[in-house]
């Protein structure tokens, strides 16, 4: 959201639905339920850009796999309905990212409070798909990825 003189002057949302990248709603719920998105204690906190930077490594890794990627253990990602987690302590996020992706035109919603990042973009170039992945960031490592991206 974003505000002007104190009033709400834009707002962006994505919406997915059946035929949607791994669309399975009862399951998002079912594993988003078991994670914590609590609040972080305020001295444990991570800064707007540490936070924004660990969710651009892991969005830049898509064309450039150079890129070295905070992975915090253990890590789940839930793509739709898709979850990558089994509760294990070893758990990773890093089990496979496409090749040679852009995914541009990023727009940030940060908080730092819970340590969250939500980031609104273009995937596969400026042409490309919408596209929603949020981050849950602590001590600067990727514990959570959230990704929606509408193909219909």
């Amino acid at each position: 959201m974003r505000f002007t003189d104190g009033k709400l002057s834009k707002m962006e949302t994505i919406v997915t639905k059946k035929g949607d990248w791994l669309f399975d709603p009862p399951n998002t719920l079912k594993w988003a339920k078991t994670e914590d998105w609590g609040v972080i204690p305020e001295a444990k906190r991570d800064t707007r850009a540490v936070i924004q930077a660990a969710a651009d490594a892991y969005l830049d890794i898509f064309k450039d796999k150079s890129v070295k990627v905070p992975w915090g253990t253990p890590c789940a990602r839930l793509e739709g309905g898709s979850y990558t987690g089994k509760g294990a302590a070893n758990d990773s996020c890093n089990v496979g990212i496409p090749n040679n992706i852009d995914l541009v035109n990023r727009r940030y919603v940060i908080d730092e409070t819970v340590g969250t990042v939500d980031v609104f973009l273009n995937f596969g170039g400026t042409t490309g798909r919408p596209d929603s992945h949020e981050f849950r960031i602590e001590s600067g490592k990727i514990r959570f990825v959230h990704t929606m991206t509408v193909m219909t």
